[in-house]
């Protein structure tokens, strides 16, 4: 069964991207990027463990339309630079989700790593 595919442009989104008066909104950080990046909303640092996985809380409330659905994606230096992992390799936020978008990390790395408040994530 074919099913249609929605694309969906994230310059689109109504999405409040407050929290505690510091902006999270995603945003393209080249005219060429493919995709917005969203940040830790964390307002302290937090140390990953080799083998641990955390959740990583972005600071992002959606109202997706019916229909449609929110993709999540790690950046490429996340893993080659400081080896860490998004645990399940793609998230997908639905269109009835209405808490913080949150993103699970796995640090397949040999020692531990340290996430900032504020740092780019996915």
């Amino acid at each position: 069964m074919n099913v249609p595919v929605k694309v969906f442009f994230t310059k689109e989104l109504k999405a409040i991207c407050k929290e505690k008066g510091v902006d999270y909104k995603p945003k393209y950080q080249t005219e060429g990027s493919a995709c917005c990046d969203a940040r830790s909303s964390f307002h302290e640092s937090v140390l990953i463990h080799p083998n641990e996985t955390v959740l990583i809380p972005l600071g992002i409330h959606m109202e997706i339309p019916t229909g449609w659905q929110v993709n999540v994606h790690s950046r490429s230096g996340l893993a080659c630079k400081m080896q860490l992992a998004m645990t399940n390799s793609k998230g997908i936020i639905d269109n009835d989700y209405r808490g913080n978008v949150q993103m699970s990390i796995t640090n397949i790395g040999t020692t531990s790593r340290i996430i900032e408040p504020a740092e780019r994530i996915c």
